[in-house]
């Protein structure tokens, strides 16, 4: 049992996946799927488009290798074969289809034309080149302010994991 947890966990540390990330991640019901309107997903596949998309997946590949190359240090000698790898699984190609029935589950095609008319404009262009910035800052102070209080953090999760324990019994003589 051990050696199977182990194992999906090494994995995740390989790969940079936090164990918080991985337990986040919704499971996607097979009842969804009908209810996904094909012009709505058209329209996303064009959003995409105007978002350059593409690029910004391929910017992706390149900083999940770097990561954790950077990391694993030893890995380096197959950097070529983890960029493949991560081209393959999380590359454009291998995500713009789904991540148009994501869009097209949460938005309405006469939404998503909105969108790419915003991310046509210079502002939506900024913010685009921007978001990722962004994104990485605001992860970033969200880090430090956990690690300047993470003492508070740990006598939070020891005092709930104590509490969780079941009252030990004495021994019997």
């Amino acid at each position: 049992m051990k050696r199977k947890l182990l194992s999906p966990l090494l994995l995740c540390a390989l790969l940079g996946l936090g164990s918080t990330a991985m337990a986040e991640m919704p499971a996607a019901p097979a009842a969804q799927a009908a209810k996904i309107d094909p012009a709505a997903v058209a329209e996303a596949q064009k959003l995409f488009k105007s978002m350059e998309l593409s690029k910004i997946y391929t910017q992706i590949v390149d900083q999940a290798t770097e990561g954790l190359v950077k990391r694993q240090p030893a890995l380096a000698k197959i950097k070529k074969e983890i960029r493949d790898f991560y081209a393959r699984y999380i590359g454009w190609d291998a995500i713009k289809n789904d991540l148009a029935r994501v869009y097209a589950k949460y938005f309405t095609p006469k939404e998503l034309k909105d969108l790419e008319a915003f991310y046509s404009t210079p502002t939506g262009r900024k913010a685009l080149r921007l978001t990722p910035q962004i994104m990485a800052e605001g992860r970033r102070i969200g880090m430090e302010k956990v690690i300047a209080h993470r003492e508070e953090l740990k006598k939070l999760v020891m005092k709930a994991l104590q509490k969780q324990q079941p009252p030990q019994k004495p021994a019997a003589k």
